[in-house]
């Protein structure tokens, strides 16, 4: 399979789900066989997925590893009960920084899901300072 003649040369991170095509999505959400074609769709997944193309495997471990997500024994990312806590100082700086936060953005523009925008709103995180606190 020839992801660069899809047109897949140069992915961001955030235009991974325009790569993988709704035939595609199927076979994954079936019970695996191993076909020459299922072989395609894994190695496709993993090579988007890769440090080279969009490296979402290493932030989804990352993530795990600071508690921000936990996952399934069926391998699906979950948000814990006390995701928020665990944020690292650099992404509430982001938020602020780039505008992307509830206070500074009411109208979501940047399409953060509403769950993850109040967790992290002022109205828990205060900056000050010397850094954050909850």
């Amino acid at each position: 399979l020839d992801v660069t003649s899809r047109g897949y040369k140069h992915l961001p991170f955030e235009s991974l789900h325009y790569s993988l095509d709704r035939d595609i999505l199927g076979r994954l959400k079936q019970t695996r066989t191993l076909t020459s074609q299922n072989v395609q769709d894994d190695f496709l997944v993993t090579y988007l997925s890769s440090r080279i193309r969009t490296g979402l495997e290493q932030e989804i471990k990352s993530l795990a590893s600071i508690g921000v997500i936990s996952i399934t024994e069926e391998g699906f990312p979950t948000l814990p009960k006390t995701w928020q806590k665990n944020i690292p100082p650099f992404v509430l700086y982001d938020m602020f920084d780039q505008g992307w936060s509830k206070e500074l953005d009411p109208d979501n523009k940047f399409c953060i899901h509403p769950a993850i925008r109040d967790s992290l709103s002022s109205e828990y995180w205060k900056k000050s300072d010397t850094g954050w606190s909850y």
